[in-house]
């Protein structure tokens, strides 16, 4: 399932935004709503991933320490990694941020 997530992350064009959390992670249920009205609102894609105890070396490939963690992609290629909990604010400059950089990348 990891794979296919991974291989999902990794095809998908333009921005995409990634949460890693967990269950028992208290920060992260408190992100949860934010995260989501964020998902809604924007124009990229964006994914969540639980981490569990089966699925711990997939959150290490992309160098997460400590949940939650945001991650931002810019074709399949991760460009920016936000710690802790974020607002609704600082997804959207990460996303801006990262648009702007594919659109100078891209010329």
């Amino acid at each position: 399932m990891i794979e296919k997530f991974s291989q999902e992350i990794i095809k998908t064009p333009g921005v995409s935004i990634v949460k890693f959390s967990s269950a028992r992670c208290a920060p992260c249920k408190a992100y949860a709503p934010v995260f989501e009205d964020f998902a809604y609102e924007s124009d990229v894609s964006c994914f969540e991933c639980e981490l569990t105890a089966d699925n711990v070396d997939f959150a290490i490939t992309y160098g997460v320490r400590s949940l939650p963690a945001t991650l931002v992609f810019v074709d399949g290629k991760p460009v920016n990694h936000l710690l802790g909990a974020q607002t609704k604010q600082q997804l959207t400059d990460a996303a801006n941020e990262a648009k702007a950089k594919r659109d100078i990348d891209n010329g």
